[in-house]
C-alpha cells in the first residue's frame, strides 16, 4: 500500500487538474473533497485506515490549489463538472464521496447533479448551507480570512492549532504535520494560491444550492458527522443540511472539534460510509 502523489490530467478547457491517491490502489473508489483552504494532501490522514478497509482514495486539488489551474469566478457547480471528468478519465462509473468542511458543498453539488455517479456521500463538518449565504456566512466567516490567517500565524503553527484538541498526542502530532503540509500545498506557494483559497471561500458561500434539486428521487445515501465542540463550523450547519436531505443520517461526536472529527474518527467514518454504499447497491 503506497501513496501516489501529484497525478495530473488536462481538462477540455486546457486547465490542469492535479490529484493525489491514498489507501488501497485497487480498492473501492472514494473521491475525497478537501477543506478550505486545503489540498488533496489532507487525505493522507486517512491513508492507513483506507488501506485496512480496502478503499482507494482519490483526492483532487480544487482550482488554484496544489498545481490545479486557478479558475477565476468558479462556482461549486463547476467543480462538480471537473470531478465528473476525472471519474471518466479514471474509468470509474461511480465512487463514494467524502467532503470535509469546505469540501462539503462541493460533494453535495456533485451528488445532486450526478446521483448515479455517487454511491454514498459522507460530509464531515460541512460548511455552506442549503439556504445560501445569509444563513451561515456570519457563523463561518473564518473561511474568507483563513488564507490571511495562515500567513500571519505561519503554516506550522496553524496546523498545530487546527488539531490541538486531538485525544492522542501521537495522533495529534501526525495530523498536525499532515495538515501543515496540506496548507502549504494550498496557500504556501504565493499570491496565485491565495487567490485560489479566496475564490474557494466565495464559491462555498455563493448561491450554488438554489440551482440543485434537493428533493429529487434516487439520491445516494448521505451521512454526516459533526463535532459537538466545533467552533469553526457550528453543528447547527450540519443539522440544517441534514434536514434538507431527506433520509440523511447525522452523527454528533461528543467532545470533538473541527479537524478532530476527521483525524480521530476517520476509520469509523470510512467504514460506515463504505457500508452505506454497499447497502445501497
Amino acid at each position: 500500500m503506497t501513496s501516489n502523489f501529484s497525478n495530473s490530467t488536462t481538462l477540455a478547457d486546457g486547465r490542469v487538474l492535479v490529484w493525489d491517491e491514498w489507501g488501497e490502489p485497487t480498492g473501492v473508489p472514494l473521491l475525497y473533497v478537501h477543506g478550505t483552504p486545503g489540498s488533496g494532501r489532507e487525505a493522507q490522514v486517512l491513508h492507513h485506515a483506507a488501506g485496512r478497509l480496502g478503499i482507494r482514495i482519490i483526492a483532487p486539488h480544487r482550482p488554484g490549489y496544489g498545481g490545479s489551474t486557478h479558475l477565476p469566478g468558479r462556482s461549486v457547480l463547476e467543480w462538480a463538472e471537473d470531478a465528473y471528468t476525472l471519474l471518466d478519465q479514471l474509468g470509474l462509473p461511480a465512487a463514494m464521496l467524502l467532503g470535509f468542511s469546505g469540501g462539503g458543498p462541493h460533494a453535495i453539488a456533485f451528488a445532486l447533479r450526478y446521483p448515479n455517479r455517487a454511491s454514498a456521500v459522507g460530509l464531515i463538518a460541512p460548511a455552506g448551507s442549503p439556504t445560501g449565504v445569509s444563513a451561515v456566512v456570519s457563523r463561518c466567516a473564518w473561511a474568507v480570512g483563513m488564507p490571511v490567517l495562515a500567513g500571519i500565524l505561519g503554516l506550522p503553527r496553524l496546523g498545530r492549532r487546527l488539531v490541538a484538541r486531538s485525544g492522542s498526542r501521537r495522533r495529534s502530532l501526525r495530523a498536525a504535520s499532515i495538515f501543515t503540509a496540506s496548507l502549504d500545498t494550498a496557500v504556501g506557494r504565493g499570491r496565485e494560491h491565495l487567490r485560489g483559497a479566496v475564490r474557494d471561500s466565495w464559491a462555498i458561500y455563493g448561491p450554488w444550492s438554489r440551482f440543485l434539486n434537493w428533493n429529487q428521487k434516487g439520491l445516494p445515501p448521505f451521512l454526516l458527522w459533526h463535532g459537538e465542540d466545533d467552533t469553526t463550523v457550528k453543528p447547527e450547519v450540519s443539522h440544517r443540511i441534514s434536514r434538507a436531505l431527506a433520509g440523511s443520517q447525522l452523527t454528533i461526536l461528543p467532545g470533538v472539534g473541527h479537524v478532530n472529527a476527521l483525524s480521530e474518527h476517520g476509520e469509523t467514518i470510512l467504514s460506515e460510509l463504505k457500508s452505506a454504499a454497499e447497502s445501497a447497491r
